[in-house]
């Protein structure tokens, strides 16, 4: 290879380097984009203060990100992003380590080494790359002992980089699984198409049963009744109280306003949603009965246990032989247990 054909390879790919920079620069300021770069953020409810407008940097590129970058410790980014993001970035550094001491052998040591020898044939070709090469040390060399003894140092540098790479991600991880916040979501699974006990007629005692038996970290379990009544009237109940406390917040606002409401039909209204309001609270009371909610006992259940290892095994096993019996998987997210649960067993 000549000169002009590594500076030519150098030019391009330096070209595609920035064009690759530039686009991501743009693409992470779309507002389109922004579940695939900004996830963590919109699910904390922090995305919508992000979208640029138009005019303002959307459609031109920023390299200014890359020191940001850079400047970004492994706790910030742990804390930040996650675990998988602090992996990716080390994976990079780790690049950027192996590859700089690499260079500097090759071009303080090595490159000096190739271009003194006396090569074959005792020729130099001063417009070839070639006598930067190993190829232009001549067989039987003295020399070759010196890229031998850069080579064992860049392996045994690359493996104590490996060696001290993996004990920092090791101890990363650990730290991160120990200052995590414990999820009940984490040990628990959904249980659908409980078959009904013959001896009791009723789903939890099969489950109950059931898990007991064949695992031993199980700890408890909580049928699933369809609450739709009791949820109208809790929020039947919860406004009339916002009315209640509406009408005595005027009730001490002046003197006129007091008289005003005294000799109109208010004290009436008032005493009337109190009334309701009693009235409501004692249905509740009714439908939370133990002989009313086993009326409305649906064939799923939250199970628990004592292990995330025996809870994940139980989320993806086959339980019993007929497949639609016993359906396990991970419990949802708590904001969305009870539509979704309720949803998938009606």
């Amino acid at each position: 290879m000549d000169a002009e054909g590594l500076l030519a390879s150098a030019a391009i790919n330096l070209g595609l380097a920035l064009v690759a920079l530039s686009l991501f620069s743009m693409l992470k300021k779309q507002p389109g984009n922004a579940p695939v770069y900004l996830p963590r953020r919109m699910a904390g409810a922090a995305g919508s203060g992000w979208v640029l407008p138009l005019g303002t940097g959307r459609l031109t590129p920023s390299f200014r990100w890359i020191r940001a970058a850079f400047r970004l410790s492994d706790d910030d980014v742990l804390r930040r992003h996650g675990l998988d993001a602090l992996a990716v970035i080390r994976l990079f550094k780790l690049g950027i380590n192996c590859f700089s001491v690499c260079s500097i052998v090759g071009v303080l040591i090595l490159a000096p080494v190739n271009y003194t020898s006396a090569g074959p044939s005792g020729t130099k070709r001063p417009n070839s790359m070639e006598i930067f090469t190993v190829s232009n040390v001549p067989k039987g060399s003295d020399r070759l002992w010196v890229h031998f003894s850069c080579l064992c140092f860049i392996s045994f540098y690359v493996v104590y980089l490996l060696h001290k790479e993996y004990k920092e991600m090791s101890r990363k991880r650990i730290e991160h699984l120990k200052h995590h916040r414990k999820r009940p979501d984490q040990f628990t699974i959904l249980v659908q198409g409980i078959p009904v006990c013959a001896d009791h007629g009723i789903y939890g005692c099969n489950v109950d049963h059931f898990f007991s038996k064949h695992y031993q970290t199980y700890q408890s379990y909580q049928i699933l009744h369809d609450n739709g009544n009791i949820e109208s009237l809790q929020k039947l109940a919860s406004s009339l109280e916002k009315q209640i406390e509406r009408k005595r917040d005027t009730r001490r606002c002046n003197f006129w306003q007091w008289i005003w409401f005294k000799f109109t039909s208010g004290p009436l209204d008032a005493r009337s949603q109190e009334q309701k309001l009693k009235e409501v609270h004692h249905s509740i009371r009714i439908l939370q009965c133990k002989n009313m909610l086993k009326q409305k006992e649906l064939p799923v259940a939250f199970v628990s246990f004592k292990s995330r290892l025996e809870a994940a095994q139980a989320a993806e096993t086959q339980q019993h032989v007929n497949p639609l019996s016993l359906v396990t998987r991970y419990a949802p997210e708590p904001t969305e247990t009870i539509c979704r649960a309720r949803d998938s067993a009606i």
